[in-house]
């Protein structure tokens, strides 16, 4: 299904109610593009006093996780609000609200992210624009400040440079190239891990996951089996395939969306 044959979680209250079926709520988000704008400089990423305001009423009533492609440190850095749980690294990394690890399996491929980190700096280093981020679990090659031109060299040099790293893997987002540990282990397995943990696999309890990314679907996949609502906010996103249920426009939109859903627990 292609984004435009979806309906809003926003204004489509009808078709959002039927799907939840008063059932208990839990809520998965994502951080960039999904709770902060999607910005040039990765660390500006900053998400606003309202939206925090609101994650932190909506947790105090659901059982609420932040996703992210981002560190757990960097993630809770950015978000700030204790009780929650937080799953960084796409998922290798899950610390739960009281701060106990929950899983980490990825201790083995530190070494070579370590490696594959200092290889792609210098292999980059003199595209303009182009930042290698480390996030412990994974790491990000973010190119959004190149040209346009230098996009296809920047996809050439990380694919060449990542031939020797036969432990990791390559996946890719709006305009940043991941780099993970070559494991059966994604977003949608870190949201499966904490319905577990925290009890919460159950029919009474209808779990909702907001993300914007590539790296989401995996999660939004999960969901449609379990009778879950995925939702994907379109952002700069042009049309394309989601097994998410329902869209929303952009941040705004979602700050709004879960401003009404706390408002109605």
């Amino acid at each position: 299904m292609t984004v435009t044959d979806l309906p809003s979680a926003l204004n489509d209250t009808r078709r959002f109610c039927e799907a939840v079926s008063n059932r208990k709520l839990c809520v998965f988000l994502d951080y960039d593009g999904t709770l902060s704008p999607i910005v040039e400089t990765p660390d500006d990423a900053m998400m606003s006093p309202e939206t925090r305001n609101v994650v932190e009423r909506l947790a105090k009533k659901h059982p609420t996780a932040i996703v992210s492609g981002r560190s757990v440190e960097k993630v809770q850095g950015f978000v700030q609000l204790n009780g929650l749980c937080y799953a960084g690294s796409h998922g290798f990394d899950i610390r739960t609200p009281n701060g106990d690890i929950g899983y980490r399996v990825a201790d083995n491929f530190l070494p070579s992210l370590q490696a594959a980190f200092a290889r792609l700096q210098e292999a980059t280093r003199h595209v303009a624009g182009v930042y290698v981020e480390s996030n412990k679990y994974a790491l990000s090659v973010h190119y959004r400040k190149c040209k346009q031109e230098n996009a296809e060299e920047v996809h050439r040099i990380v694919a060449e440079t990542m031939h020797a790293f036969l432990d990791l893997r390559l996946t890719y987002g709006k305009k940043v190239i991941e780099v993970r540990p070559n494991l059966k282990w994604d977003k949608g397995k870190a949201v499966e891990y904490l319905l577990e943990a925290l009890k919460l696999n159950s029919s009474e309890v209808v779990p909702i996951y907001i993300g914007d990314d590539q790296t989401d679907e995996d999660a939004f996949r999960v969901l449609k089996l379990r009778n879950g609502v995925g939702i994907l906010v379109l952002g700069e996103e042009g049309l394309r395939p989601t097994e998410a249920s329902f869209v929303l426009r952009d941040v705004d939109e979602v700050k709004a969306f879960l401003s009404g859903l706390e408002a109605k627990a």
